[in-house]
């Protein structure tokens, strides 16, 4: 009964953490990626390159504190001195989970309709499901107790997401701008011309040059 009472502890304590740095990041992200257009910098506070502090808080930027503390895991020989610090960096790994749910509120928000909306989401459930059923294979039985290869197969995944969010920031911005030379193509002296073309556009946050997408 001791032995199950232990385990459940942990199991709380794995379940309550990841909660807690979704919500506190979400929290972060609503409050501190402004309210201007501009100043919505949501891709720069999923890599931490852009990490929002006040007098009285400070945010960790959720995929920087992920790759730290993955390097801490990969280097560090396990010992009973340093035990407690590992299983705190363990449990900091879980700061990753946050970038997901910050990437995935992009998607109702730059994506105009409902059908695009329900299908871009389902297309990046079933890639996510199909992700987690793949992930437990790299941790393999002869790679223990250290799992180098895992880790390693970690930070392969930890460059191609930073490639792959730098990329859609440079493509969001590209967009923007060329929405904003739309705008201003549409505008005649007497406005007229503006206005009906705004009317005919197709409702669709691509094409439309009065909805900016969110970055």
């Amino acid at each position: 009964m001791s032995a199950n009472m232990k385990s459940q502890d942990i199991n709380v304590a794995r379940a309550t953490e990841p909660s807690q740095v979704v919500g506190t990041t979400a929290w972060g992200a609503s409050h501190y990626n402004g309210h201007d257009i501009k100043s919505r910098q949501l891709l720069f506070l999923v890599l931490g390159v852009a990490t929002p502090m006040t007098p009285t808080l400070f945010i960790l930027p959720p995929l920087s504190t992920a790759i730290i503390v993955t390097a801490n895991l990969y280097s560090i020989t396990p010992s009973a001195s340093n035990r407690v610090g590992l299983i705190v960096a363990f449990y900091c790994t879980q700061f990753y989970l946050a970038e997901g749910n910050l990437i995935y509120s992009l998607i109702p928000r730059n994506v105009a309709g409902q059908t695009k909306k329900s299908t871009t989401l389902a297309m990046n459930f079933i890639d996510w499901a199909a992700g987690n059923m793949t992930a437990p294979q790299i941790f393999q039985a002869g790679d223990a107790p250290r799992h180098h290869k895992g880790f390693t197969a970690h930070f392969c995944l930890y460059a191609l997401f930073n490639s792959f969010l730098i990329l859609l920031r440079f493509l969001l911005v590209r967009r923007n701008l060329e929405k904003r030379r739309a705008a201003a193509e549409d505008i005649s002296q007497d406005g007229s011309k503006g206005v009906w073309l705004r009317v005919l556009r197709p409702a669709m946050n691509k094409l439309s040059p009065r909805i900016p997408l969110l970055i």
